[in-house]
């Protein structure tokens, strides 16, 4: 039995590249546009049944095209465009500050800085960067926040994963996006207390946000996501 998505890409004539992702675990059709690396990307979701007959779900694309078009237009105006040049900024804890040159490649608590000479390399330092101070913050936070809640937890990582702040699965072991360390402080910690409260609720029942929000009793922060997505 299949457990793992596969994906194609198809190219629309009016809406551009489409992913179509495929899940042994969908029933029905789905489509949705988000931003995914700082790009808009278009996802179709299909039951992996339907994969010898993609063709016929393109009506279905049709028929949300307008849908599409708009929501991908909307998006695109939200893109983070970074140059990755002395100069660029970037967010840490919700707030951003200026990248220069140094002798190593840090982040002091006032400025980011790369050793590096190119736009390409910067990137690569700064992902670096960010993987450090992601380890550094949210991991200790969340330790701490499950011996407050008198929960076992299994290990903590911090991944490249792009659609999800964080998960937990069964085992207690907990994993975090590391660009969530963008974010502002109180958004992290609301999805620290999510991801542990998934150690009592493996679902999103009302006893989950019950579970939740004796957890984290604060008003949920708003967030606009898309300024914190991995560039």
């Amino acid at each position: 039995m299949l457990n793992s998505k596969t994906s194609e890409i198809y190219h629309h004539p009016e809406l551009g590249e489409i992913t179509i992702e495929f899940s042994p675990r969908r029933t029905r059709a789905a489509i949705g546009v988000t931003i995914i690396e700082n790009q808009v990307c278009t996802i179709l979701k299909l039951p992996f049944a339907a994969k010898k007959s993609v063709s016929t779900f393109i009506p279905f694309i049709n028929s949300h095209a307008d849908w599409i078009q708009k929501q991908q237009n909307n998006l695109q105006k939200q893109l983070t465009v970074h140059t990755f040049e002395i100069g660029d900024s970037f967010f840490y804890l919700g707030r951003q500050y200026p990248l220069i040159q140094g002798t190593s490649s840090r982040f002091d608590g006032e400025n980011f800085y790369v050793s590096t000479h190119s736009p390409e390399l910067n990137k690569r330092e700064l992902k670096k960067i960010y993987l450090r101070l992601a380890e550094n913050f949210i991991v200790p936070l969340c330790r701490q926040y499950a011996a407050d809640f008198g929960l076992t937890i299994g290990n903590i990582r911090i991944k490249n994963a792009e659609k999800r702040w964080g998960s937990c699965n069964s085992k207690g072991d907990i994993n975090f996006a590391w660009h969530l360390v963008m974010c502002p402080e109180n958004f992290i910690r609301h999805t620290i207390c999510h991801e542990l409260a998934h150690r009592i609720h493996m679902n999103h029942s009302r006893a989950f946000y019950q579970t939740l929000k004796k957890f984290y009793p604060f008003p949920v922060p708003p967030v606009e996501q898309w300024k914190y997505r991995p560039f």
